[in-house]
C-alpha cells in the first residue's frame, strides 16, 4: 500500500506542476547583433514543464563559437517556438563572476571593457515557465 501512496503523490505533482504549462516545446532565444544577423545560443537553463540548470558557463565546453562583437554595440533577441516573453532578464559574467544582472526589453547595448565573457538570456512567461541561453562573446574596441 505505502508504494502506492508514492506513486499517487509523484503524480499529482507532476500533473500539478504540468497544468501550468501549455507548450513542451522549449521557446528559444536568438540574439540580433546590429546588421540583423541571427546567432543561436546554447540552452543555459530552463524551467519549462520540467526545471533543468546546464551549469556556470565557463565551466561548460559544449557553448559554441565566441560571437565577437564590438565594445558599446546595441544587441536585440528574439523568441521562436512560443508568444513573446513578459521579460528578459541578461546576466553577462566573467569567468564565473556576475558583472551586470538586469532586466531589460528587447536589446542591451554593451558597454563592456575589451575581453571575453559570457552573455546569459533568460526570457521569462509568467504561469509558464523561462529558457535561458548563453552566448559567448567577445568584445574589441
Amino acid at each position: 500500500m505505502l508504494p502506492f501512496i508514492y506513486f499517487w503523490i509523484l503524480v499529482m505533482t507532476v500533473s500539478a506542476s504540468s497544468n501550468n504549462f501549455n507548450s513542451t516545446e522549449i521557446p528559444e532565444i536568438i540574439l540580433l547583433d546590429q546588421k540583423g544577423e541571427e546567432h543561436h545560443g546554447s540552452i543555459g537553463s530552463r524551467c519549462w514543464g520540467l526545471c533543468v540548470d546546464y551549469g556556470m558557463p565557463s565551466k561548460r565546453s559544449d557553448l559554441g563559437d565566441r560571437l565577437v562583437i564590438q565594445g558599446n554595440e546595441t544587441i536585440s533577441f528574439i523568441t521562436r517556438g512560443h508568444s513573446e516573453p513578459e521579460r528578459f532578464l541578461v546576466t553577462i559574467f566573467s569567468g564565473d563572476n556576475i558583472i551586470l544582472n538586469t532586466n531589460v526589453e528587447y536589446n542591451i547595448k554593451l558597454d563592456l571593457q575589451k575581453g571575453r565573457y559570457f552573455l546569459n538570456i533568460m526570457a521569462q512567461w509568467s504561469g509558464e515557465g523561462d529558457v535561458s541561453y548563453v552566448f559567448p562573446i567577445e568584445i574589441y574596441k
